[in-house]
């Protein structure tokens, strides 16, 4: 599970991450280390449980079908990854294009 979270720590703080200037609406959002912490308790709690569960189930055909759920979505947040990092490298290494590509917004 350790994993599945360091695999969502890029698009977790692409998610929680507040603009420079101030915002009246931002009193309540997550702040990224917030939602890294979070997101590292659930982690962990997840492993333990899933863990315990399996711990008495060892059949080919339960421990199969975990695996393949568990790739499943570590392959989605591997994909959301990559286009954070790119939407970020684009916009540092050409801020017009980048400007584009996301619709438009500021």
């Amino acid at each position: 599970m350790l994993v599945q979270f360091v695999a969502a720590v890029p698009w977790l703080v692409a998610w929680t991450w507040q603009s420079k200037r101030p915002d009246r609406k931002a009193a309540g959002r997550l702040t990224p280390l917030t939602a890294l912490g979070r997101a590292l308790a659930i982690a962990l709690g997840a492993g333990l449980v899933v863990g315990w569960l399996l711990d008495g189930v060892r059949t080919m055909d339960t421990l199969e079908g975990v695996g393949k759920a568990y790739g499943s979505v570590l392959q989605l947040q591997l994909q959301i990854d990559l286009l954070v990092i790119l939407f970020t490298l684009m916009t540092w290494l050409w801020p017009k294009g980048a400007a584009v590509a996301r619709g438009g917004l500021p």
